[in-house]
């Protein structure tokens, strides 16, 4: 059962966390309402009120444990981050029921405007408001969920994507002098992300089959299960790969480990150095202009 009323043209509305029976309406009648005509006419009511509305940020700590069940620990990171960047400045401290859709609306033009975030960014980072919103109304802490009713973002026109010829991947391959050339060709080759390329182990290559598995990412340190359920897959070994492969065995291949190791034989933290020194380099000796790596 709940139970809706007005104070002061303002409309509340509470669970009694009971069934709807004959017996709990009577009871709602006799002991419930008469307990909050009490608490209104006193005051009391609005005092508890203030005392279990939490804030965003109490409420957020909430959330992240309601959902950390099932939720990588890669997008756990990811999303504390953003959120602790783009949302805590914003509304941290504000009580949740203070929050409008208006308010929600004028900060999303702000992380577009002055932190000159991509509609697509924003969207992300408004996702994880939301859930935290959703949250709470589920809870029964709030009536409604105001991220519902902000505005909507501007339409996301996705980036050009122009793929790298077969006289480009010639040129980047042939520039290239250090472990990174095999690092390259696995990626025009097989098409894996660059996560899962500094993941790849060599128990996961089967020169005798053919064939690639993967089964792991590395992404700012932490090795994971692959970005969905279908990215665990396995990948034929294209005819010409295997001689990058079979260089990059020579050196790295007595370890046992992973296939690509720094000069400390570990694994890479991330590949955003691959990407920002080693790819640029090479695109630059190989005068090819610019663009990322998953082109």
């Amino acid at each position: 059962m709940w139970l809706t009323f007005y104070h002061l043209s303002k409309r509340y509305r509470q669970s009694l966390n009971l069934d709807d029976t004959k017996a709990n309406r009577k009871f709602a009648t006799n002991n419930i309402m008469p307990e909050l005509q009490y608490k209104l006419n006193s005051g009391e009511f609005f005092n508890n009120e203030k005392e279990k509305i939490p804030t965003v940020g109490e409420f957020a700590l909430i959330s992240f444990d309601i959902h950390k069940g099932h939720r990588k620990e890669s997008s756990l990171n990811r999303m504390n981050s953003a959120y602790n960047k783009h949302i805590v400045p914003y509304f941290a401290d504000t009580r949740m029921d203070k929050i409008k859709p208006s308010h929600i609306s004028t900060w999303q033009n702000t992380l577009l405007e002055k932190a000159k975030l991509s509609p697509k960014s924003v969207k992300s980072v408004r996702t994880i408001l939301n859930v935290i919103f959703e949250d709470a109304v589920n809870d029964d802490i709030l009536l409604s969920n105001p991220v519902r009713k902000a505005s909507r973002l501007p339409h996301h026109r996705p980036k050009e994507i122009k793929p790298f010829s077969i006289e480009e991947i010639q040129k980047i391959l042939l520039t290239c002098k250090t472990q990174f050339r095999n690092f390259f060709a696995i990626g025009f080759f097989t098409g894996m992300r660059t996560g899962e390329i500094i993941g790849l182990q060599w128990d996961d290559i089967d020169f005798k089959d053919g064939t690639i598995n993967i089964k792991r990412s590395i992404g700012k340190g932490m090795i994971s299960t692959p970005k969905t359920q279908s990215s665990y897959r396995e990948i034929e070994i294209l005819p010409p790969l295997l001689p990058y492969l079979k260089d990059q065995f020579k050196i790295t291949g007595n370890k046992k480990s992973f296939v690509f190791l720094t000069s400390g034989n570990k694994n890479y933290f991330d590949s955003n150095k691959i990407r920002d020194y080693a790819w640029k380099r090479t695109l630059e000796e190989a005068d090819i202009p610019y663009r990322t790596i998953y082109h």
